[in-house]
């Protein structure tokens, strides 16, 4: 896999940027619409929580944030998490013309939907890095615990993508399967709301979802300037090989019937 992933890194990176610029193919703005989606999320948040409805959270050490942030600093991560393997579960199905007719890796279409994700995501991550300054939330050196978090959730987003991408070959259902279940995860994840707020029989059930190490992370790093402990780097590592190694397991074993079923 890594063979074949960095033989055709130029083909994964430039396709990536492709995807990204002509999403909005079309449209005066082009790919500034990248931008003013996320933005506007972020922008309505802000009026909602910090102007309308002014709540504020308290975390450690007497740290206290707008409400909007606690919001969007689980937000963001999620909608990568929820688009990179949403779009890895049909990466196969929209590639089959390549994979017809070219030798081209099928892991190589996975990888590429997944870097498609990473792009937006840190489209929407420089908006939130922005976003936390106007809020008075200011920079500091632990941000940059944020990229070892987001590999290894990139590597689990693509492990997942790579399962589904096999399995919705097979099972055509699979593909509106997976979004309903990302969507009930949403709900099961103290994403858009506090976990405080949330009852105690969540937060049994949020231990099990495979996004919480890396939302509560993602949060721990951003929101209270304070690293993931050992044991939480141990998880999300754990996480990011067993679902790489499950989608390739999956692959191996599918892969001389996958292209008689495209």
């Amino acid at each position: 896999m890594i063979r074949a992933l960095y033989q055709y890194r130029r083909y994964i990176v430039s396709n990536s940027l492709n995807d990204l610029k002509n999403r909005y193919a079309g449209t005066k703005l082009g790919f500034l619409w990248n931008v003013i989606h996320p933005f506007t999320m972020v922008a309505v948040m802000s009026l909602v929580f910090s102007g309308i409805m002014p709540v504020r959270v308290r975390g450690d050490h007497s740290t206290e944030f707008s409400l909007a942030l606690y919001l969007t600093s689980g937000l963001i991560p999620w909608l990568f998490f929820t688009e990179s393997v949403g779009r890895g579960s049909t990466a196969l199905l929209e590639s089959a013309h390549f994979l017809k007719k070219l030798p081209i890796p099928e892991e190589v279409f996975v990888a590429k939907a997944a870097f498609t994700s990473l792009l937006s995501f840190l489209i929407l991550l420089l908006i939130l890095f922005t976003f936390s300054t106007v809020m008075g939330h200011m920079p500091a050196l632990v941000w940059g615990g944020l990229i070892p978090v987001t590999i290894l959730l990139l590597g689990m987003v693509f492990g997942l993508g790579l399962f589904f991408a096999c399995m919705n070959l097979f099972f055509r259902d699979l593909g509106q399967i997976v979004p309903v279940v990302l969507q009930v995860m949403m709900w099961l994840a103290p994403i858009l709301y506090t976990e405080e707020a949330a009852p105690r029989l969540l937060r049994m059930i949020s231990v099990v979802n495979p996004f919480a190490p890396f939302l509560s992370s993602f949060r721990s790093i951003l929101l209270y300037y304070t690293m993931p402990d050992p044991s939480q780097w141990a998880l999300m590592g754990a996480l990011a090989a067993g679902a790489i190694a499950f989608g390739l397991v999956t692959l191996r074993r599918v892969r001389n019937d996958l292209r008689d079923v495209l």
